[in-house]
């Protein structure tokens, strides 16, 4: 009580921005607090035990939003994550890439400039953190704020995900500079770009490419940001300094007022499109002289999910794997996995393309077929609890982790103790799926390609 006390003072005085309450507290936060918090029930609230975190405690506001709370006082901070289903399905013929346009212009909140430096304005003048990101199926906010400066988080998050306007001048402004920089990439950059764009690697710029952004109008922005951004599409968690009357009041306050909005759809692009050529699967940069690398990688299908920790523990087991022993003549490899059920593994080998080809097929076999050891199993268990206890201890991901699992699957527990050896098998065998991977080839290459289509690994596409 002293302490909050001494913080108010100081903040009546001068400005503190987070990022120094949250040194100033370090050394005195127990690294075991977000476990075997208490919290009290109140009618019309659901409460749910989640492994390795607090307490959360949930509720529904009447225009459909669902806010979850987890409460934390030892630290004079509040933390909010906004998490907005996206469905690429959205993005009408001839204007694909439109999602990843209109996610650029959430990234400042505006598209007109002017506004875009008031809002920063409106930041710093409260000293909040504000971000925003796209994941595959997803939109995301996040605001990090002292526990004086919390109805300035949800006033921020409320004016950039729920009343976003558009200038027509500084959009095309905006337009022509990414289409005057995807000119300027490289034909290997392209190629990369949409290799990772096809195994959901949010890292990657999900901007469209030239032929869209031209077909793209102020219009279409409006009606898709309508469409996507709304209540009852999203998943609000507050984490931090924040009592459950509080959470709701300024929930209320905030974002009780963001309604549901038109359901018209973004329309075609208009005249006569392009001949789209089937989607390449195999790109080959011929180098030569140099190692192989291949890059291989796929996604689940939109209409699929992986809760989080199958996903983690598949991953923990291909890596495992990986380090043991690979397939001759692979050298070195590692693996990435992305949300909603993304990966990505590299390779090295010394040898010949189709060498390196083949040991990277009898690499996914045994993928494949992982996971039905009783051994494997239960290390692979722990490595995951492991996981998540060490994940509570790091606020920003448990809070993003929350609202990711309620967005995708409605529910926050993982059943990782319910699963079974064969739920792992069926699940790397759906996830390393042979027929589902696009590859990304590199080195020294034979003249002729059309093997790789006649091994049912095309359409080709040869970058230089």
């Amino acid at each position: 009580m002293m302490l909050r006390a001494m913080v108010r003072v100081i903040r009546g005085r001068c400005k503190i921005t987070s990022a120094v309450l949250v040194l100033l507290l370090q050394p005195l936060v127990p690294v075991d607090h977000l476990h075997g918090q208490v919290v009290s029930t109140q009618r019309g609230t659901g409460i749910l035990a989640v492994s390795g975190a607090a307490s959360v405690q949930e509720f529904r506001l009447p225009n459909g939003l669902r806010v979850l709370l987890s409460e934390n006082h030892e630290r004079p901070l509040v933390r909010l994550e906004l998490r907005t289903a996206w469905d690429p399905a959205e993005e009408p013929p001839g204007k694909e890439g439109l999602g990843g346009f209109l996610a650029e212009l959430l990234k400042t909140s505006r598209a007109g400039p002017l506004n875009r430096e008031a809002f920063q304005l409106f930041l710093e003048d409260r000293a909040l953190r504000f971000s925003f990101s796209m994941q595959s199926r997803s939109f995301a906010w996040s605001v990090l704020a002292d526990s004086q400066g919390q109805d300035g988080a949800f006033e921020s998050l409320a004016m950039a995900a729920t009343r976003p306007d558009f200038d027509g001048i500084a959009l095309e402004a905006r337009r022509q500079s990414y289409i005057q920089a995807f000119k300027e990439r490289t034909p290997r950059v392209r190629a990369e770009d949409r290799f990772r764009r096809r195994i959901g690697d949010p890292s990657r710029s999900m901007l469209p490419e030239e032929g869209s952004l031209n077909r793209i109008e102020l219009q279409d922005l409006v009606l898709l940001s309508r469409r996507v951004l709304r209540p009852e599409k999203s998943v609000l968690v507050i984490q931090g300094d924040m009592n459950l009357p509080q959470a709701k009041q300024l929930a209320m306050l905030h974002l009780g007022a963001w309604g549901p909005s038109s359901q018209e759809r973004v329309s075609p692009a208009r005249g006569q499109l392009p001949e789209q050529p089937p989607p390449t699967r195999t790109w080959v940069i011929r180098e030569a002289g140099r190692a192989v690398q291949i890059r291989l990688g796929g996604s689940l299908p939109a209409d699929k999910t992986m809760p989080a920790s199958t996903l983690a523990i598949c991953t923990w087991l291909a890596e495992r794997e990986l380090a043991s022993s690979l397939p001759v003549p692979l050298v070195k490899a590692k693996i990435h996995s992305y949300p909603d059920g993304a990966w990505m593994i590299e390779v090295d080998s010394e040898k010949s393309v189709p060498e390196a080809m083949a040991a990277v097929e009898k690499l996914l076999t045994r993928l494949r077929g992982k996971g039905g050891d009783a051994g494997e199993w239960i290390a692979a268990r722990k490595a995951w609890n492991a996981e998540r206890k060490n994940r509570a201890l790091h606020p920003q991901q448990e809070a993003a982790s929350l609202a990711d699992r309620a967005l995708r699957s409605g529910g926050l527990t993982e059943g990782v103790d319910s699963l079974k050896a064969e739920d792992i098998q069926t699940a790397l065998r759906q996830l390393f799926s042979a027929g589902a991977c696009s590859y990304f080839i590199m080195g020294g290459f034979p003249q002729d390609v059309d093997w790789l289509t006649k091994a049912g690994l095309g359409p080709v596409e040869l970058v230089n």
